[in-house]
């Protein structure tokens, strides 16, 4: 006879063998994943003829987009929130890089000081993205100089979050890309995500394809690759995937292509004006002062272009949210608007000479994607890819389930390995498939009594 006791124990064994496996399958199938956001990065920067050997070498081994498509407006924060949620800016409501909220009457911005700990979360709180995601599926997610990464989100934060609290430096670009290689080798990390401002600086302060950006841009590349020399450890293997994207492009500007709509636009009807840098300028009139205010503004200029909230372009995907403002300027390329509350910028080196935020559509402003790693295909391209569709990879990389976004899997479906689009998937089937395996050996091992 084989003792209740004994089948017992013996079931207890199985059962407790089935949950090593099915661990240690289900961690299988979860990547490790290096995110580098390289701020203001345009995509013809390469095609100036630098020596950029480390960029050169990760696109020989990996995937790259000639154009990375940003979403409306072209400016860092908006654009941030969508690589990391895949959603356009109407549906994810950070709508600018100042915003105005008419259900609070306040104006918000992630650099203002004067916010509350529940002021930033409300910033965010509409969506959530890749990083929040993360930790609640039970990943450990290390940001380096990420805007806002500090912010508690839907009653969450990263594990770790060194903050942004100026530009970085190339100093702190090779420090952030060391400890997120430091973190995979000791698995400490699941998700390292890095943010590097400088090409974005350089771009306004000096314009793009100047002497200025070029070496921001090379000395990116000296980090980079250091990187990849790092994660040749024969420790790591061939085991983190690394993607790295720019927020938007930029485009000349000039003090001598400036409309100042102070002249005509009625102040006494306005209750809040937020101008994007000159790229486009956000207006909310008074009640009941909308026509006055619009009809004094459409046909001032041929160099931008007034809309009512509703005629705003579909394709910017930027009419539906509350914070989209009942007027939107929009300078057409490479104009600039001044407002009454805000001049034509100038840094401590001169006049701003670059700058963004302009039609998406317009070449300038698309930004870069590469990627390199064990999900990756060597060699695949995109001609243009909107940054949308960046989210949905990170998902499937890192073994999450994503939430609703506006990527559309069949436009990187070529780039990716594992093609079905659905690795949390296959692993929940994998799963499945060795639960019966081992039910069967349960029955088959045990003896009858």
């Amino acid at each position: 006879m084989y003792g209740l006791h004994e089948k017992y124990i013996a079931s207890m064994k199985l059962q407790a063998t089935l949950f090593v496996v099915v661990a240690v399958f289900g961690e299988a199938f979860s990547g490790k994943l290096l995110l580098i956001l390289l701020d203001g990065f345009r995509w013809d920067y390469f095609d100036q003829g630098l020596n950029l050997p480390a960029f050169t070498e990760i696109f020989r081994r990996g995937v790259r987009a000639r154009q990375l498509v940003p979403a409306y407006p072209p400016v860092s924060y908006p654009n941030h929130y969508t690589l990391l949620t895949g959603l356009y800016v109407e549906s994810h409501g950070f709508v600018g890089n100042e915003m105005y909220d008419v259900t609070t009457g306040k104006t918000y911005s992630p650099w203002f000081d004067n916010l509350t700990a529940a002021d930033r979360s409300f910033m965010y709180d509409d969506s959530e993205p890749l990083w929040i995601s993360a930790v609640k599926q039970n990943k450990r997610v290390y940001m380096f100089h990420w805007v806002g990464c500090e912010v508690t989100i839907q009653g969450r934060q990263p594990t770790y979050c060194r903050r942004h609290t100026d530009v970085p430096s190339i100093a702190d670009l090779r420090r952030d890309l060391d400890d997120s290689v430091e973190l995979f080798l000791n698995s400490s990390a699941d998700l390292a995500v890095v943010y590097h401002e400088k090409v974005d600086d350089d771009g306004h302060r000096y314009g793009p394809m100047t002497s200025k950006v070029n070496s921001a841009i090379q000395e990116v590349d000296e980090e980079l690759g250091r990187m990849l020399k790092k994660l040749a450890s024969p420790d790591l293997g061939d085991t983190v995937d690394v993607m790295i994207f720019s927020d938007h492009g930029m485009t000349t500007i000039s003090p001598s292509q400036v409309v100042n709509v102070s002249h005509v636009l009625p102040t006494s009807s306005v209750d809040v004006i937020l101008n994007g840098y000159g790229s486009h300028v956000y207006i909310w009139p008074k009640p009941g002062r909308l026509q006055e205010v619009y009809n004094a503004l459409k046909d001032y200029s041929p160099y931008y272009t007034a809309y009512l909230k509703e005629d705003i372009p579909a394709r910017w995907h930027f009419q539906h949210h509350r914070r989209v403002p009942p007027i939107l300027l929009a300078a057409k390329m490479p104009w600039y608007i001044d407002t009454p509350n805000f001049g034509y910028y100038a840094y401590d080196t001169g006049p701003m000479l670059g700058e963004h935020g302009f039609d998406p559509a317009q070449a300038d402003m698309s930004g870069i994607f590469t990627a390199f790693g064990p999900s990756f295909v060597p060699g695949m391209t995109s001609e243009k890819l909107p940054n949308v569709d960046l989210y949905q990879i990170m998902c499937n990389i890192l073994n999450i389930k994503p939430r609703s976004h506006n990527g559309t899997w069949s436009r990187v479906s070529h780039m990716i390995k594992d093609v079905s689009g659905s690795r949390p998937l296959q692993s929940a089937l994998t799963v499945v498939v060795l639960c019966i395996i081992l039910a069967f050996l349960n029955t088959w091992c045990l003896p009858n009594q």
